[in-house]
């Protein structure tokens, strides 16, 4: 696997710190020195790694500060009932300040309205996603759209926020 990544970034000319690789808890944790050989090796190429579903495995703490890790996923268990259930509160917390004190970012996965937004905004929750984020879209669909907002900012020197904006401009240009 390390071959194919190396490959893939030399032959396509990648920038490699644009790279961010998720391994999931369990996995990671499975085989502790073979994900330490496996991130090191590749961060030693400018990639980011993200332990994913982060909570719900084993959760074992000397497998995390074994690992040069970038961002800590929260898993969505304790996201969904986020404005609810005061342990799920308690939990994140714990985890969004062990990651920070580790160098991590934390990521929350399954945000679904803007009470849980805000909940994990006052908690120090680096980065949100799920369908109050944005929906999954197809590949081809995203990529139209950046070079849209390229388009655009090469041609109007405004970068538009949302797809019925680019569309606006594209008009009015």
């Amino acid at each position: 696997m390390l071959r194919i990544v190396e490959s893939g970034i030399a032959e396509l000319e990648i920038d490699a710190s644009r790279l961010i690789f998720e391994i999931t808890e369990t996995a990671a944790i499975a085989d502790v020195e073979q994900a330490k050989d496996f991130v090191s090796h590749l961060k030693r190429l400018g990639c980011r790694f993200a332990l994913d579903d982060f909570g719900v495995g084993f959760s074992s703490f000397y497998s995390l500060k074994q690992l040069d890790i970038d961002y800590l996923k929260i898993d969505g268990s304790f996201i969904r009932n986020l404005a609810s259930d005061p342990v799920d509160r308690e939990v994140v917390t714990a985890i969004t300040h062990m990651a920070h004190a580790m160098g991590m970012l934390c990521v929350a996965e399954f945000v679904g309205d803007a009470v849980t937004a805000a909940l994990l905004a006052a908690i120090g929750v680096d980065y949100l996603q799920g369908y109050h984020i944005g929906r999954p879209e197809p590949a081809t669909d995203v990529l139209a759209i950046a070079s849209m907002r390229a388009m655009l900012l090469a041609e109007t020197g405004v970068i538009p926020i949302s797809e019925s904006a680019a569309r606006d401009l594209r008009r009015s240009a």
